[in-house]
């Protein structure tokens, strides 16, 4: 009876590479875990991580959603799971309702910024970790190719140096698991077709079709299985078969909705297809063939593996033709049959080839083994030749990674400074932000902060509604200048381009100018009247409200106080009442002879006499210090914006 021989893996010379390459993935990987946070950058990320917090949060396990497959979703909830609870072990959290998910100046109404990063951490955390996986499975496919230690090794430290790898490591995706279990897949299926256990082959199978259930266009993997049966001394077309039957069932025990919303599905996974081979995307479109080919070399040579290692290529590809060795067209396979499919395609983004990355360098470490073996190189040199090739090779990768890593120390972001401004101003200032800032949700809680929508907010409404301060993009603060209302008082560096998704942007700081006479006369069409009436009959100024606790507020910072008198009345001063729920408050009423009032405590009412020259109605601007929110304040639940209130007092007439 046959028995199954050794892993290699297990042999000592494998087990250092192995290790060695997990170890420098994992440290090259691991400050991305934390990049830009607790800003999203990537649009898909964004995306996918609110919708899987949103299951969690609503108990739901149909995602209602099949852009993309459902095992993506349900990897990670569990995370999301335990990463709340941590996040409530360390005092950051009290209930998973806390995680927001929706803001509605970000892309589809989701929130952009992170309420609580350690949660996003932790998922990108199982990236890196799934990124890492990829690095090790590529060192043991390569053993299964029996390659020398060294050239094992080499494999796994290309995939793992590879920026355009380390790029996408730690992001929330559907691209690393993918290319996670398509590695699994081809390696389980090089173990059946060495050992011949059939385990490995089902086990194959499955890994297959979860790869296919954490992106559609995995679907070349299933084959590999298949072919691992095909090419054995004793073909099994029936096994074949049955092993691409295990796989669609596998797809389907990971996306199980996907039976029970067929209809929803079929709309969702018909738009990729239009999507990627008919239409295209805006940016991202080449004409499928060779000028789609052009362009992921050009991909290949630079950020994926360097241009030494592209050239090497073509030596691995001639390689595979010389050698035909079955264990290669299992290993190469998906390789080569995902190419094809992405090649066919209208729309290109570099990340969907991302999961190409292992199998490119498997066809390098390939080309290293054959020159190493040249006869004219002796036994006890091959080794050294080995090291000497991947060191040329890997220096375009590892420069690349330098100088992403340099990047990634040095990078600022606008909006952590204006964050720090933030925080470090008295509370009794009002703050309006751009809302398209998405700053964080702490930040936008306190006290003073508001949210404003910079694209339709006048700047004639700004000053009214009483904000001092206005934080908005740079590209759109000249209609503010322009209005005399506002001057810039700090700006902070970025981007001066309208993104799409907010990264660094510049940012200006305005501050409210004092209202003068031009200002008021501008402002007062906009401005509702307070009409008091001087009634001769009972000598009270009455404001036309009802009760004896009645009044009225003034809601903007430039008010008009519109006193009506009987035209028989010969009252000399009016007098009323004035409250401000704001300490400190300053009240100026802009007669003959402006008049200052003070009003120093809040909810206090003051008299207020105001002299009345001449006959008929008068009109008195009113410009108040002071305009806020109680909401925003956090002493109420009113979101009106308030200044004073006045209410009846009495009139003083002339005997």
């Amino acid at each position: 009876m046959q028995t199954t021989p050794r892993l290699h893996i297990l042999a000592p010379g494998y087990l250092l590479p192995l290790i060695a390459a997990a170890v420098i993935a994992l440290w090259v990987r691991a400050p991305f875990i934390s990049a830009h946070l607790p800003y999203f950058y990537a649009e898909d990320e964004a995306h996918h991580f609110n919708r899987i917090v949103e299951m969690v949060k609503e108990g739901r396990w149909d995602p209602q959603y099949f852009h993309k497959p459902s095992l993506h979703f349900y990897l990670r909830m569990p995370v999301v799971a335990t990463a709340f609870l941590w996040n409530v072990r360390e005092g950051h959290i009290r209930s998973v309702k806390e995680i927001r998910t929706r803001d509605p100046y970000g892309l589809a109404g989701y929130n952009f910024t992170a309420s609580h990063p350690g949660i996003v951490k932790w998922n990108r955390a199982l990236s890196v970790l799934l990124s890492v996986g990829a690095v090790l499975l590529t060192v043991l496919i390569a053993c299964e190719f029996s390659f020398s230690p060294l050239v094992a090794f080499g494999a796994g430290l290309l995939v793992a140096l590879s920026p355009a790898h380390i790029d996408q490591a730690a992001v929330i995706g559907v691209d690393t698991p993918m290319g996670f279990f398509a590695l699994l897949s081809t390696w389980l299926a090089l173990l059946f077709r060495r050992t011949q256990n059939r385990k490995w082959l089902w086990l194959a199978a499955v890994a297959a079709g979860f790869a296919v259930s954490s992106k559609y266009n995995a679907l070349p993997i299933l084959l590999v299985p298949a072919l691992a049966a095909i090419l054995r001394p004793v073909r099994s077309p029936g096994l074949a078969f049955a092993v691409i039957i295990v796989g669609g069932l596998s797809f389907f025990v990971a996306s199980p909705f996907i039976l029970t919303s067929l209809p929803l599905f079929l709309d969702h996974f018909a738009y990729e297809i239009w999507h990627y081979g008919v239409e295209g995307h805006v940016g991202h479109t080449a004409e499928p063939g060779l000028p789609q080919a052009a362009f992921y070399w050009q991909w290949i040579k630079g950020s994926a593996i360097g241009f030494p290692a592209a050239l090497f290529l073509w030596l691995g590809a001639a390689s595979v033709v010389i050698r035909r060795r079955r264990r290669l067209i299992v290993g190469l396979a998906f390789g080569v049959l995902f190419f094809l499919l992405m090649v066919n395609q209208k729309a290109n983004f570099t990340r969907n080839v991302m999961v190409l990355i292992p199998w490119l360098s498997l066809l390098v470490a390939l080309a290293v083994d054959s020159i190493s073996r040249i006869p004219i190189i002796p036994v006890a040199l091959r080794g050294m030749a080995s090291v000497f090739l991947w060191a040329v090779l890997l220096i375009a990768p590892a420069s690349q990674f330098q100088a992403l890593r340099a990047e990634l120390r040095s990078h600022t972001e606008s909006r952590a400074l204006l964050v720090e401004w933030i925080q470090s101003q008295e509370r009794s200032r009002e703050i309006a932000v751009a809302g398209k800032l998405q700053l964080p949700w702490a930040t936008l809680a306190l006290p003073g902060v508001n949210v404003v929508d910079e694209r339709t907010l006048s700047p004639e409404q700004a000053y009214l509604d009483g904000y001092e301060v206005l934080a908005v993009r740079t590209p759109l603060r000249e209609p503010f200048i322009a209005s005399g209302l506002y001057e810039v008082s700090k700006e902070f560096s970025g981007s001066m381009d309208l993104q799409r998704i907010i990264r660094n942007p510049a940012i200006s700081l305005l501050n409210a100018l004092p209202c003068k006479e031009t200002c008021l006369t501008r402002l007062k069409p906009s401005i509702a009247p307070i009409e008091c009436k001087a009634l001769p009959a009972d000598g009270r100024c009455d404001l036309g409200l009802t009760g004896a606790d009645q009044h009225h507020w003034f809601s903007s910072k430039v008010a008009l106080l519109r006193i009506r008198r009987d035209p028989h009345s010969s009252s000399t001063h009016a007098q009323f009442r004035l409250m401000s729920p704001w300490p400190a408050q300053l009240v100026t009423i802009a007669a003959d002879t402006p008049i200052n009032v003070s009003l120093p405590e809040a909810g206090k009412w003051y008299e207020v006499s105001l002299p009345l020259q001449g006959s008929g109605d008068k009109e008195f601007p009113v410009l108040l210090a002071k305009v806020a929110s109680p909401v925003e304040r956090g002493m109420s639940s009113d979101p009106r914006r308030l200044g004073a209130a006045i209410r009846s007092g009495e009139i003083d007439p002339v005997s």
